[in-house]
């Protein structure tokens, strides 16, 4: 049988087992106690709403001080009725039991009978008991008399599970038959709360062949709480019998009375703790009239529910990946109990996730053993086979014996064999793959006009998409020739071994400039060869190298010869050199010097090292390059309008390299100023950046030049000196700091620069 056959039939064998044993699980509630706590945590996280109409009058301690000890005359029942009739209560369930008639004084059973009569809407318990030690089973009812006036009669009974625990409760009970309603559903029965038909799983062979004597149950049901004991408002007794509480006190309650003091309280286990049985019951008629009783699936819905679902997951999961198999495992861990619980609390079905959960458990580890057993046969067949290929003929070095495959280690044996057969098949190929890898060029290997057989990374950088698909023409299609040639044209030209072109192209991108060399190779068949060299570093290089000998051989030098000539001038003068042509001469070193500075700069600027950063004040920066430029601009007759932000802002930056660029900025605008006007120099606060933006009110910039100005060695249309450096090194200080320049035309005349940098440098 194959690998795959046999992947097939293991699949389906796990997949019954796993499925048989989750129903087994289920059928015979193997795993009971982990499935009673999962319960009760879902049942504590998620607690009922409480009922402020529910009353519980509790017997307690203070009850039994002041009127006696347990059991009380009658004559207490009747008035407390008598004060309940008087409350108008909706109803009253006594959990209290009157089996026995009254001996002492017979009348005081007509007295309390009359009482019930008289509210019309009383409840009595009927308990199911031994009449003695070792005696027979029998239902302890109301005397005749109490029973007949009674508005209903219920059982108190509540299951307790084998670990002591009380979380189901039986809606029908009774001996032969399940004749009585529990105490809850007889309460809603006299509140006119039809719970026809009632909730709960029923066993229809127990009810159609009930056994004489023998307990018989029906509508089963989980019990959920309100909360731990106490959360059930209580009065006690006393009180009520004495009229000491408000006159609507107990107005249009529905009234629960039993014990509750410590010796005389049926106190019930639950998940919350103990609870007296008077508090059980008021939870339990909360829950049968708000429909939040909890529904058991029963065991033969939940075994074929079970056997369908792990059935249906274990076959998807065997056929995922080892990675998204884990993943599956692990979120279908989280979605079963999560599922479980959403079942529970809305749709008031209960059906434990634990044994589902326990065979995902063992499912996965056996499907990966299975597999890994099924792989290592398959690669043990595979490896054979290759060795009897390669014979002794080995092409790696050294002298590696691969492990032998009687190894201690099995799994360690052939993943040796493994790895040495899968080296020596692929040594050559990998050599030649991992040194076009390298290579700075991208190389291609194809059929003329046809496939990319292969194609390096530097290559796929270059041609983009195309390449990586394997489409030779789409990727030649990217680069556009020079001199107007096109890419059929060249390839006819390359026909047999020994045919080649060199030419130069460029890609999508127009500043990108790429050297092509293509040849037809002798393999074979005639494969086209095709190298790609990235040439834009050398080409802006070169470019930078000649903008500046022109920068350094014009713009540097006009200045000097200006003030040789001045010298001349000044030298052949009669007279004493005056300030004016001193003036002159300054200037002429000032701009040179500027020029020198924005040049040094800017290539500080493009070395790999970053600047350095300070912590700077943002108004000190713009004072000290106003200060610099102050009696320059009073010079020209204009003045500085400064409006800096209300508080103070601090930012991280190279202060010199800012400073510099306000500088830059700031001479720009008093350069294209006429006399008489002002430059707007404003700072402001934007959310974790900050916005310097000087204005002036000159020229402006024409709109050709709006997107070229930023560019080295570019002077806009209306520049009155300069070299293009000066804005250039501001945009090259901006994008060093992680910020942005942008230049704008005032509506009323004049441009604005606006510098934004953050405050943080990440």
């Amino acid at each position: 049988m194959n690998t795959r056959w046999r992947l097939v039939y293991g699949r389906l064998l796990l997949t019954f087992l796993s499925a048989s044993f989750c129903s087994a699980l289920y059928w015979f509630d193997w795993i009971q106690p982990v499935d009673r706590m999962l319960y009760d945590m879902f049942n504590e996280a998620a607690p009922m709403p409480e009922a402020p109409d529910i009353t519980i009058v509790a017997i307690d301690e203070r009850s039994l001080l002041e009127l006696g000890r347990w059991p009380w005359p009658r004559e207490n029942h009747v008035e407390l009725l008598r004060k309940l009739e008087k409350s108008d209560v909706a109803a009253v369930a006594l959990d209290l039991l009157f089996v026995e008639p009254y001996q002492d004084y017979p009348a005081t059973d007509d007295m309390l009978a009359e009482a019930l009569e008289q509210l019309g809407n009383v409840v009595l318990p009927v308990f199911i008991g031994q009449s003695g030690p070792g005696g027979r089973l029998t239902e302890m009812q109301p005397i005749p008399r109490l029973a007949a006036a009674a508005a209903q009669l219920g059982h108190v009974h509540i299951e307790v599970d084998t670990d002591g625990v009380a979380r189901e409760v039986f809606l029908r009970e009774g001996l032969g038959n399940n004749r009585w309603p529990h105490f809850a559903v007889a309460l809603a029965t006299v509140l006119g709360l039809d719970k026809t038909p009632l909730p709960g799983v029923s066993d229809e062979q127990v009810l159609a062949s009930p056994t004489p004597g023998a307990i018989i149950r029906s509508h089963a049901n989980l019990i959920p709480f309100m909360g731990s004991a106490g959360t059930v408002s209580q009065v006690p007794y006393v009180d009520v019998m004495k009229g000491r509480l408000p006159a609507d006190a107990l107005k249009g309650k529905i009234v629960i009375v039993g014990a509750t003091a410590a010796g005389h309280v049926d106190n019930i286990t639950t998940s919350l703790g103990q609870i007296s049985g008077v508090e059980v019951n008021a939870n339990i008629f909360q829950a049968l009239r708000l429909d939040l009783l909890a529904t058991p699936v029963s065991r033969h819905t939940a075994s074929a529910a079970a056997f369908v679902i792990i059935g249906l997951g274990v076959f998807l999961f065997t056929r995922l990946p080892p990675g998204f198999l884990l993943l599956s495992i692990v979120g279908a861990a989280a979605a079963l109990p999560l599922v479980a619980f959403l079942l529970l609390h809305f749709g008031r079905l209960w059906m434990s996730p634990a044994p589902m959960l326990l065979t995902l458990l063992f499912a996965y580890p056996l499907w990966n053993w299975l597999r890994l057993a099924w792989a290592m046969d398959f690669i043990e067949v595979q490896i054979r086979e290759l060795e009897l290929e390669s014979g002794a003929r080995s092409f790696l070095g050294g002298t590696e014996v691969a492990p032998s495959a009687g190894s201690a280690d099995p799994v360690g044996a052939i993943m040796g064999r493994l790895e040495r057969a899968y080296r020596e098949s692929r040594h050559n190929h990998e050599l030649v793959r991992d040194t076009l890898r390298q290579l700075a060029s991208g190389v291609v290997l194809a059929e003329p006009g046809g496939n990319i057989l292969l194609a390096n990374d530097a290559a796929i950088e270059l041609l983009g998409p195309p390449a990586a698909s394997g489409n030779l023409a789409n990727a030649l299609n990217k680069i556009a020739l020079d001199d107007g040639l096109r890419w059929e044209q060249v390839l006819a030209g390359l026909q047999s071994p020994g045919d080649h072109f060199h030419f130069e192209g460029h890609p999508e991108d127009p500043n990108r400039d790429i050297l092509l060399h293509a040849g037809i190779i002798g393999l074979d068949r005639p494969l086209l060869l095709l190298v790609l060299t990235n040439v834009t570093e050398l080409k802006q290089s070169e470019k930078r190298r000649a903008e500046a000998l022109n920068f350094l051989s014009h713009d540097l030098r006009a200045p000097l010869t200006s003030v040789l000539a001045l010298i001349d001038t000044a030298r052949d003068a009669s007279e004493p050199v005056d300030a004016g042509l001193l003036g002159q001469i300054e200037n002429y070193i000032q701009a040179n010097l500027s020029y020198a500075e924005n040049f040094i700069q800017l290539a500080r600027l493009e070395q790999p090292e970053p600047p350095r950063f300070d912590d700077c004040d943002a108004q000190s920066l713009i004072d000290n390059a106003v200060g610099q430029l102050y009696h320059f601009a009073a010079s020209r007759g204009v003045a500085f309008e400064l409006h800096d932000t209300e508080q103070e802002t601090w930012l991280r930056c190279s202060r010199d390299l800012v400073e510099r660029v306000l500088i830059n900025l700031i001479d720009n605008a008093i350069k294209h100023s006429p006399a008489g006007e002002a430059i707007a120099i404003e700072t402001a606060r934007e959310g974790e950046s900050i916005s310097f933006s000087v204005s002036d009110r000159g020229e402006g910039i024409r709109s050709e030049d709006m997107q070229l100005i930023f560019e080295q060695f570019h002077q806009g249309t209306h520049a009155r000196s300069g070299a293009g450096l000066g804005l250039r090194f501001v945009s090259a200080v901006a994008h060093a700091h992680g910020g942005s320049i942008e230049a704008f035309n005032n509506p009323d005349g004049g441009s604005r620069f606006t510098l934004r940098l953050p405050l943080s440098q990440r």
